[in-house]
């Protein structure tokens, strides 16, 4: 606890918590790949981590009100790409859905399958903000885990994700 006493208060608590979560954990919680040789810094395990504790604690204890959560990006795997894909907010080249569309796995980490991830991000990021134009307040994050939710139903039981449950770290 001695570091959510350090963090009380800070206007970068839960960017700082998750990237403590990932270092002490990295087998685990350090979800990194790279693309031309840069590093690209998904963390989807520790933001998850960071965001249920401030949703279940932020009201009974202020180390858990974490000031930037809003500011987090939106949680994305492979269902939530299915469902933006079906919905052709994320699009793909043509050989990429040929490959997709013969279900076959990306390698995690791979050029296509970060690339995916990033335009799932980047999709996330501009609806939400286009959303908050409108006057509706809605995080990436909490849309993410909206698309996630209706990922699960019945509706995208065929959808073709990009990895399947059976390699999928994230």
């Amino acid at each position: 606890m001695s570091l959510l006493e350090e963090l009380r208060g800070d206007p970068h608590a839960a960017g700082k918590l998750i990237q403590d979560l990932a270092d002490t954990f990295p087998s685990e919680l350090q979800d990194t790949a790279y693309l031309k040789r840069l590093p690209i810094y998904f963390y989807k395990k520790a933001q998850t981590v960071a965001c249920e504790l401030h949703e279940r604690f932020h009201s009974l204890d202020d180390r858990f009100n974490f000031p930037d959560i809003e500011m987090l990006t939106g949680n994305v795997d492979p269902l939530v790409i299915a469902v933006l894909r079906r919905h052709e907010v994320v699009k793909t080249t043509w050989d990429l859905t040929k490959a997709l569309q013969a279900d076959t796995d990306l390698s995690t980490g791979g050029a296509a399958e970060v690339s995916l991830r990033a335009a799932g991000v980047a999709a996330l990021e501009d609806m939400a903000w286009l959303a908050k134009l409108k006057g509706y307040p809605i995080s990436p994050t909490m849309l993410g885990n909206y698309l996630w939710a209706c990922g699960k139903s019945e509706a995208y039981a065929n959808a073709q994700r990009h990895i399947s449950k059976e390699t999928c770290f994230y």
